[in-house]
Order: structure tokens, then sequence, then C-alpha cells
């Protein structure tokens, strides 16, 4: 005879839980939901209350009620006007008031940090945090900081692509028995195509004065002064980009994640700091 995975009795034949446990499990669940966003700004007069209706409803741990409750606040901040002194601040005590740590919410709590940065950019300075946990191979030239930098980042570059079209024609004269010999000639023209190609994997960086791509080392390194971009596109997992100049073709840098939005602030506004 089977256990309830809930209640740990017996449930039967053939069966691993009791209907009434799973509603009862339920229940439990939209209750703390609800009991958290209604405490968002400081839930802890509730946690008490929220522990006993999880140890009634089946609900072995609270950490995913605290990482949600936390990760929609830090979204709800970054999708007004973006994170202000006072939001960071407000973030700050809930973080506290959960008793959570970074990698409990590793995400949200790297957004927040991307919500800093931008909002340090937006007012002229230049952040202290720069995103980096890894080694860069750039060489920083005086008064030159990184801001933000990505490793992994597949580069995208629109180039022209030339094939021949078209066909031959002539006769075939018999030399002798299943010998002949063909006189004619091809006559074709070039297709030129535009598209994008992929050039490498490698780091996109960002420094208050220039972007840097460094690949593998089999690829082209680039660096470009941010007064050069003239149009900027965003993603949900990248950033496109155009920069003057008759060499330059249109370019595109996929993260694997859903940092565009993160990537485009700062595209637009770092030209601010190298003014």
């Amino acid at each position: 005879m089977g256990l309830c995975r809930l209640c740990q009795a017996k449930a039967g034949f053939f069966r691993t839980e009791h209907p009434a446990c799973v509603e009862k499990q339920k229940n439990a669940d939209t209750l703390l939901r609800d009991l958290f966003f209604k405490h968002k700004d400081d839930p802890r007069p509730i946690l008490k209350e929220a522990q006993k209706i999880a140890d009634e409803g089946f609900i072995v741990t609270l950490l995913s009620y605290k990482t949600d409750l936390f990760s929609s606040m830090v979204h709800e901040a970054l999708e007004t006007d973006g994170l202000t002194e006072a939001e960071e601040a407000k973030l700050n005590n809930l973080f506290g008031y959960l008793e959570l740590t970074p990698e409990d919410c590793k995400d949200a709590f790297i957004k927040k940090g991307k919500g800093i940065v931008i909002r340090e950019i937006l007012s002229g300075r230049i952040p202290e945090s720069s995103g980096i946990n890894f080694g860069t191979p750039v060489i920083l030239g005086k008064e030159e900081q990184i801001i933000w930098a990505w490793s992994g980042v597949a580069f995208y570059e629109m180039r022209e692509h030339k094939s021949f079209e078209g066909g031959s024609q002539g006769v075939s004269l018999r030399i002798a028995k299943g010998v002949y010999y063909r006189i004619g000639s091809f006559k074709g023209h070039p297709v030129v195509t535009t598209r994008q190609t992929h050039v490498g994997e490698g780091a996109l960086i960002f420094t208050n004065k220039y972007l840097f791509w460094t690949g593998d080392g089999t690829t082209k390194s680039i660096k470009i002064a941010w007064k050069k971009l003239i149009s900027v596109q965003g993603y949900s997992d990248g950033i496109g980009l155009q920069a003057e100049g008759a060499r330059m073709k249109p370019m595109t840098f996929l993260f694997g994640s859903e940092d565009g939005w993160f990537a485009k602030n700062l595209a637009e506004n770092i030209p601010r700091l190298a003014d």
C-alpha cells in the first residue's frame, strides 16, 4: 500500500497522495502568495504566520515565496522610471527583511545592480560596479574604466557574399563511336547577396570611452569610440549597432540571455560620459 507524499499516511493501493492533501497544499500556496504580496514593503510581521500556513499546508520552505516577492519588486522598480536611490534603499531593506542571500535570487540581484549602473550613468557618474567575473584582454587608456562586460557573446556582421549564376551552351560533335567532342561556352553573371555572417564568439566590453569586442584570437577584434556610434537597436537577447565609417558594417551581438534592454540602455547613454 502506497503512502501519501504529503502527509505520509496510507493512501491506498496504487496511490501516492490524498486529494484532500493536494487541495490543502494548493490553498496554502494561494494564501502565502497573497500574504506576502499584501505585506511586500515589510513582510517581517507575517513571517511566523506564513510559516504556520506552510507547515499545515505541506509546504517545506518559504524560500520560493521570498525570492518571488523580491524579484517582482525589482522588476516593478525597473519598469517605472528606472531604479531611484529611494527604491534601491527599499529593495535593500526588503532583501534584509526576507533574510535572503545573493545566491537565493541571483538573477534579480544582478538585475538590481544593472539598474544602479544605468542610474549612475544617467547622473553623469561612472558606476563602481563593472559586472565582470572574468579576465578581460583589453588595454585601458588613461582615465578609462570598464562599465560592464559580457563573455560568450556571438558577433554577427552584415557581409557581402558573391556567387555566379548561368549556364553553358554549345553543340556536341561525334568523332567516333561513343566518343563526342563538345564545343560551347559558359555564360554567367555574378550575384551579390548581403546577409548576417557569424564572425565568432568573444567578450563584449563597454568602457566609458569605447566599445570592444575581442574574439578567441582567430577572428578580428573591434574598438569603436562611442561618439562614432550612429544607431542602436535593442533585441530581447542582443543589440544591433551601426558606427560611422565607410568600412563599418551593421553589427549584431547576441548574449544568450535577455540582456538586450540593459545593453541598449548603456549604448545609448554611455556617450554622455565620453563627451
